[in-house]
């Protein structure tokens, strides 16, 4: 049994080499030239802070950048695990957000689009408690939009939906 699944697994790496896998991240990845090379737009509230502090993660955002990122985020808050008693246990939280890659130089757009996501969190707390919750959960979120944000500017790039100036 362990030398079939030696076998399988010499096989699969075989495959993936031969099929012109290649992957997005590292330094031969195609979404290398966006890294330092996008300027990312100045938040205005607590939540686009947090957006733009995980893109800038992974951006490294750059004042003269040949590509410039804006985005819009939008927020919903909602009751949910409602008790006997009409209180709710539980918040959840849904989140937009919506991008727009350009280039510095004209002003096109490359690439634009929406991201969504949700989370929850308790509400059963103390108010400070449940503050501290809520934040935590707009922290989630706007990880988790930025994380999707950033996939989608990298399959983007991947797919050569944008040139670079190296080209």
């Amino acid at each position: 049994m362990w030398l079939s699944r030696h076998f399988f697994l010499v096989g699969f790496c075989l495959v993936s080499a031969s099929c012109g896998y290649q992957p997005i991240y590292g330094r031969s990845g195609s979404a290398n030239h966006l890294e330092a090379n996008v300027s990312i737009e100045a938040p205005s509230d607590r939540a686009g802070y947090v957006l733009y502090h995980q893109l800038n993660k992974r951006l490294k955002d750059a004042d003269d950048g040949e590509y410039k990122l804006s985005f819009d985020i939008s927020e919903t808050s909602s009751r949910a695990a409602i008790g006997e008693n009409g209180r709710a246990h539980r918040a959840l939280l849904e989140g937009f957000a919506t991008y727009d890659l350009s280039r510095s130089r004209d002003d096109k757009t490359v690439i634009s689009g929406r991201v969504q996501g949700f989370t929850g969190y308790s509400t059963l707390a103390t108010s400070v408690a449940s503050d501290a919750s809520s934040r935590d959960a707009t922290q989630r979120l706007m990880t988790m939009l930025a994380d999707k944000i950033i996939y989608e500017l990298f399959f983007a790039a991947d797919r050569g939906d944008f040139e670079t100036s190296s080209q």
